[in-house]
């Protein structure tokens, strides 16, 4: 019979073999270290690892001393290259199993591992730490019987109490990565589902922009129709005045007088003196005088209001014309300036008005106009911008309409604001902001004000 060699292992050794262990912390490079420390140290030529996976055992890693090489084996095949009567036995019981001599009666006998098997001895220990069952090493010896002396079972069971540690370690540094690359993965797919958010929100901007511009142009193509469509049922009216008012006219009876004349013109004395017609000539002349008088005055009136309502078509067909052409043209601009020309430009509207500006200017991203005029009554509050609408009754309803939609060409927003009648209104024109220098806000106080 063949009996192994005793280790020649030192103190110095196994503190090498210790270090070798801790210094990994990659889990399939410390158990390829450790599978090496252990053949070597116990002189085997097998041998394999099978860590504790929850209830199951997973055989890590199996090495034979000729190749060196650590390789996984799923269970099922694993089942025949491990007697697992003998693993099973070490993980219940928590206690290493050795047999000395495999072809010698031993409790494990039955096991068909050893029906194929060239081990002559083996060795099972249990890796455990704080009484918990980290996993088995299992050993084996093809060359000589009773190759497992006490001396190298503590020798391993030393090695194998570090390896626990280090195999917690890096099973937990293997977790943590692990984790992280669940985590950048989560990260990445989030960033993805984000920008595809945002892509989304961008693209229903821009609908909801696109539908309100062309919900904004039905209202003001609608507006404007109703507008001409009123102005033009009035012009149609005055029309049918002045229709009236020429087939009803005397202008006829003149061209009647002047023949009755010309016939008697040889003895337009006579005619006048003594003719009963000659002489209600004067008076009746007096009389067709005063009605053409009138008749001119009635033509003179509905072809002011025809010429006040086709100015008023001219300008909103004017108007429309311009936003039609008009396109946005950015333009960096000293807002103090902007409204000084603004103001130059209405000077003599305002000193006609009786109006009087004062100006205060502070750092602010706005526009605001004060005034002390009429104010404006609660019920019109909602309807200040809608086209048409005016408080003045000489007003078309288009300038407040003209600015609240160029405030929001502009990006800004245009507000008007008041107590109540009598007691002035305020103008607000928020206005964005770029770059590093904020506009000017301009507020305005007049002393009088036209209604809006």
């Amino acid at each position: 019979m063949t009996r192994a060699r005793r280790p020649g292992w030192d103190a110095l050794s196994l503190v090498k073999a210790q270090q070798a262990l801790s210094s990994e912390i990659n889990l399939q490079k410390l158990v390829a270290t450790l599978m090496s420390v252990a053949l070597q140290s116990a002189e085997a030529q097998r041998g394999a690892l099978v860590l504790s996976q929850g209830d199951e055992l997973q055989v890590k890693a199996v090495v034979d001393a000729s190749s060196r090489e650590a390789r996984a084996v799923p269970r099922q095949p694993a089942d025949q290259e491990l007697p697992w009567t003998v693993l099973s036995y070490v993980r219940r019981t928590g206690e290493h199993v050795l047999v000395d001599d495999t072809s010698q009666p031993h409790p494990f006998s039955a096991d068909p591992f050893f029906s194929q098997s060239h081990a002559r001895s083996l060795l099972c220990l249990p890796l455990t730490r704080n009484q918990r069952l980290h996993g088995l090493l299992y050993l084996e010896n093809s060359l000589a019987t009773g190759a497992f002396s006490p001396s190298r079972i503590t020798l391993l069971q030393h090695l194998v109490s570090h390896a626990v540690i280090s195999l917690e370690n890096a099973r937990l540094y293997s977790e943590v990565q692990q984790a992280e690359t669940a985590l950048r993965a989560a990260n990445e797919a989030l960033e993805v589902r984000v920008e595809e958010r945002q892509r989304e929100l961008k693209q229903a901007q821009a609908r909801l922009v696109e539908t309100a511009r062309r919900v904004g142009m039905a209202e003001v193509a609608s507006n404007v129709l109703h507008e001409v469509g009123n102005t033009l049922t009035s012009m149609v009216v005055f029309t049918e005045q002045m229709r009236d008012v020429l087939a009803s006219s005397r202008v006829g009876r003149v061209e009647q007088v002047a023949s009755l004349l010309e016939k008697n013109q040889t003895q337009l004395p006579d005619f006048l003196t003594q003719d009963p017609r000659g002489r209600n000539t004067v008076g009746y002349l007096w009389s067709l005088a005063g009605r053409l008088a009138k008749e001119q005055e009635a033509l003179r009136e509905s072809l002011t209001d025809m010429v006040g309502n086709v100015e008023r078509v001219r300008s909103i067909v004017h108007l429309q014309q311009t936003y039609a052409k008009s396109t946005l043209l950015a333009e960096e601009c000293e807002l103090a300036e902007v409204v000084e020309e603004a103001l130059r430009l209405q000077q003599s509207v305002l000193q006609q008005a009786g109006i009087q500006v004062t100006k205060e200017l502070e750092p602010l991203p706005r526009i605001r106009v004060e005034d002390n005029g009429q104010g404006i009554a609660p019920e019109a509050r909602e309807r200040l911008f809608s086209q048409g609408f005016s408080t003045r009754r000489e007003g078309h309803g288009l300038g407040l309409h003209s600015s609240v939609l160029a405030a929001q060409l502009m990006g800004g927003q245009l507000t008007l604001e008041s107590p109540g009648p009598g007691q002035g209104a305020t103008a607000t024109l928020m206005l964005p902001i770029s770059g590093a220098h904020a506009p000017t806000e301009t507020a305005e106080r007049g002393a009088g004000s036209r209604q809006a």
